[in-house]
């Protein structure tokens, strides 16, 4: 699983990520946000790639810790 607010999230922390990634251009909800940290929602590769930058976290390192 992918958490981008941390183990004890609230909605305005999934909104603010989701108006973060905005920011950098991905535009998603705060139910998108956690349906990807759920497993539910498949991320794509330009998803992954805005992600990494949001984490600051290498994108090698994401895909590494989503296999183990």
């Amino acid at each position: 699983r992918l958490s981008l607010v941390g183990s004890e999230m609230c909605i305005r922390d999934r909104r603010q990520v989701a108006d973060d990634l905005a920011e950098l251009g991905l535009v998603v909800d705060k139910n998108a946000v956690q349906r990807m940290e759920s497993g539910q929602r498949f991320i794509t590769d330009i998803e992954l790639i805005t992600i990494s930058k949001y984490l600051d976290i290498p994108v090698n390192e994401l895909l590494a810790s989503l296999t183990k």
